[in-house]
């Protein structure tokens, strides 16, 4: 693997190590295995949406630059979460992902839906089912 700091940086988990570790490579390829790890590695490649100004989008104003973005990294969390299923147990409003993992208070997509589930709550009578939105 050619490694450039031209290259787009990934940022990467492993299971096996309990580590996070930063990798450069290029967008086509997959790193598999943590450089110097002895462990079968588990990695998982964490989602990021770097912004590089002085290359990217030439012609572009800046502003459109943000927005493209913007909109890419909400598709992604979109195809990563959604859709996603709440219930309330004991009066808690739990949220769980596509995959049917719960999410934490402090994650993204719980902490952006909380309200508007509120809301629905508030409109209607809730009987206890699993809703999806």
């Amino acid at each position: 693997m050619i490694m450039d700091a031209d290259m787009p940086k990934y940022l990467y988990n492993c299971s096996a190590c309990k580590e996070s570790f930063e990798a450069f490579h290029l967008m086509c390829e997959k790193l598999d295995k943590r450089e110097g790890c002895d462990k079968e590695c588990a990695l998982k490649k964490v989602p990021s949406f770097p912004i590089n100004l002085n290359k990217s989008g030439k012609g572009q104003k800046v502003g459109e630059i943000v927005k493209q973005h913007i909109e890419e990294a909400r598709e992604e969390i979109e195809k990563e979460h959604y859709p996603i299923y709440w219930e309330v147990t004991d009066g808690e409003i739990i949220i769980e992902n596509r995959r049917g993992e719960k999410l934490s208070k402090h994650h993204l997509v719980y902490t952006t839906e909380l309200t508007f589930i509120q809301e629905r709550i508030g409109e209607c009578e809730y009987s206890g089912e699993k809703i999806c939105v």
